[in-house]
């Protein structure tokens, strides 16, 4: 019902000429918590007194949660062509960097001023040396670095925006998944190391991590690959049981599971003459993963 109301609202999104993902949204934040919250004071008969989409469903789908993730990750690797970021890589290094400097200084200002004004807010942080607030503020703009990649494709899709100007966003949102991996995982063993708290090996063992990550990542666009060169029936069954299996080794072996799906996808969609149709396949199990 919760998918079948999303895919309606975002329909109606669409006639009015706006992108299916605003559709989803408005319609998540209707059958939500937040408006059963505002609707407090009007009888209303169960699940709507909670929100359709309670804490219930909510933890009923966590299931789809790597599901989700790989197919995300696994679009926005197969969207990143390498000759297209070759041609713009100075533009979309320029966005990058004018984006990271100025979250960093941004986020690292803000903290030092807040708790200069309301040290009550976070006492623990408030105390620590000027270096460990450093620390902890690249981290904070590390993780504010993010861009959802699924909402941008989305809007792209749907819209079906083509040209330069579609390409470098695209393709700087995509390359920044990979940056915002590698970034949050050395400003956490800097961060780590400058506290002096326990970091589980420290800068070395995160780039061991990210590594491993990139690995596997080559590995499972590898096998992607043979498969669809040699068997290619049944791929949407395969993708699950790969994604799956991926996942559970990523977790074992501390990779990032983000970061060896997007690796999968620019290796099959980059290196694989069947790059188009792993797309192709990931794309008809996106609309749910979307809404």
């Amino acid at each position: 019902y919760i998918i079948l109301a999303a895919y309606t609202v975002g329909e109606l999104a669409e006639a009015i000429r706006l992108p299916h993902i605003t559709g989803y949204l408005l319609a998540g934040l209707a059958l939500g918590h937040s408006v059963a919250s505002l609707l407090s004071g009007v009888s209303l008969p169960p699940p709507l007194a909670e929100g359709i989409l309670n804490e219930q469903v909510i933890n009923q789908l966590a299931l789809l949660d790597d599901l989700a993730l790989a197919l995300i990750a696994l679009t926005a690797g197969g969207e990143l062509m390498l000759r297209e970021l070759q041609k713009g890589l100075r533009v979309i290094m320029g966005i990058l960097v004018g984006q990271g400097v100025v979250l960093a200084v941004g986020v690292v200002l803000f903290l030092v001023v807040a708790l200069a004004l309301a040290p009550e807010l976070l006492p623990t942080v408030a105390a620590a040396s000027p270096m460990a607030l450093v620390a902890l503020g690249l981290v904070v703009a590390s993780v504010s670095f993010a861009t959802s990649p699924a909402a941008t494709i989305a809007v792209i899709n749907s819209t079906g925006a083509t040209g330069p100007f579609a390409r470098t966003v695209l393709s700087a949102v995509v390359l920044k998944d990979v940056l915002v991996v590698i970034a949050f995982y050395a400003s956490m063993a800097a961060a780590t190391t400058v506290m002096q708290l326990s970091a589980g090996g420290g800068f070395m063992l995160s780039l061991w991590h990210i590594a491993q990550s990139v690995l596997l990542g080559v590995a499972v666009g590898g096998l992607l690959h043979l498969y669809l060169r040699f068997v290619g029936v049944e791929l949407l069954l395969f993708l699950v049981g790969v994604i799956y299996t991926t996942t559970f080794v990523a977790e074992a072996i501390h990779a990032e599971a983000a970061l060896v799906f997007i690796i999968a996808g620019i290796v099959v969609s980059n290196f694989s003459d069947r790059g188009e149709t792993l797309i192709h396949e990931v794309e008809r199990l996106s609309m749910p993963v979307y809404v």
